[in-house]
C-alpha cells in the first residue's frame, strides 16, 4: 500500500458540546523494509469500558494535560511504559465523534523504538502491528445500523483479523486516514446485524450480505 506521509489535510475539529469528553489517542506508524505497520494494543479483558477490543493507546483528557496532544503522548506513556520520544510527530488527524459521548483526536507518529515496551497489564492485555497492507487483503464489512439497535452510528465498519474483530473508532480512524494518505480503494461487503449488542456484527455467525 502507497502511503502519502508528506501531504496531510488540513484537521478538521469538531467543536465540543456540552457533556462531551474529550480523549486523544495515538496512531504510531513503524515502518518496516517495504510497507508500514499500525502500533495497536488489545484492550484488558478486565476493563469496564471497552474490554479486549482493540485500540490505539490513548485516552481522556486530565485536567492537568496542556493539551490533547500532551493527553496522547501521557497516555503513550503510562499505557506501553516507553518514552514518548521514540515518536516523532507527522500530523494531527481529523476528530472523531464517536456517539458515545466522546471526541477523539488522534495524532499520527512515526514509531522509531525498538519495541521495549512494558505494558500496563491493567489496561492493556496485549500488543500487535497491524501490517497496512493486510487491510487490503482481509474481510471488510460495513453495517448500516438498525433503529432497533439505538446505536447513535449511522455505519459501522470491520476488518476481519481472524483472531480479533478491528471495528468501531479504532477502524473508523484507520479507515478515514486510508482514504486521505494512501491508494487504498476498497468497497466494503454491506452486512446486516446478526447481533443485538455490540460489535452487532460476527463473521463467525451466518451473514446476510445486502445491496442500500
Amino acid at each position: 500500500m502507497e502511503l502519502n506521509l508528506v501531504h496531510f489535510k488540513q484537521k478538521k475539529n469538531i467543536l465540543l458540546e456540552e457533556n462531551i469528553k474529550s480523549s486523544a489517542v495515538v496512531f504510531a506508524l513503524f515502518k518496516t523494509e517495504n510497507s508500514y505497520s499500525i502500533i495497536l494494543n488489545k484492550r484488558s479483558p478486565f476493563l469496564s469500558s471497552h474490554p479486549g477490543q482493540i485500540s490505539f493507546p490513548g485516552g481522556k483528557k486530565d485536567k492537568n494535560d496542556k493539551d490533547l496532544l500532551s493527553t496522547a503522548l501521557r497516555e503513550w506513556e503510562e499505557e506501553m511504559g516507553e518514552s514518548s520520544k521514540k515518536l516523532k510527530y507527522l500530523a494531527g488527524l481529523d476528530d472523531l465523534y464517536t456517539g458515545t459521548g466522546f471526541l477523539i483526536s488522534p495524532y499520527l507518529f512515526l514509531y522509531e523504538g525498538e519495541f521495549h515496551f512494558k505494558l500496563n497489564r491493567d489496561e492493556v492485555e496485549s500488543y500487535f502491528l497491524l501490517e497496512l497492507d493486510i487491510l487490503n487483503q482481509i474481510n471488510f464489512y460495513e453495517l448500516k445500523v438498525p433503529s432497533s439497535l439505538k446505536d447513535k452510528r449511522n455505519k459501522i465498519r470491520y476488518f476481519d483479523l481472524g483472531s480479533d474483530l478491528l471495528w468501531g473508532a479504532t477502524c473508523e480512524i484507520i479507515y478515514r486516514f486510508l482514504l486521505s494518505n494512501s491508494d487504498f480503494n476498497r468497497k466494503p461487503i454491506l452486512v446486516l446485524s446478526n447481533m443485538n449488542e455490540p460489535p452487532f456484527f460476527n463473521p463467525r455467525l451466518e451473514i446476510k450480505v445486502v445491496e442500500y
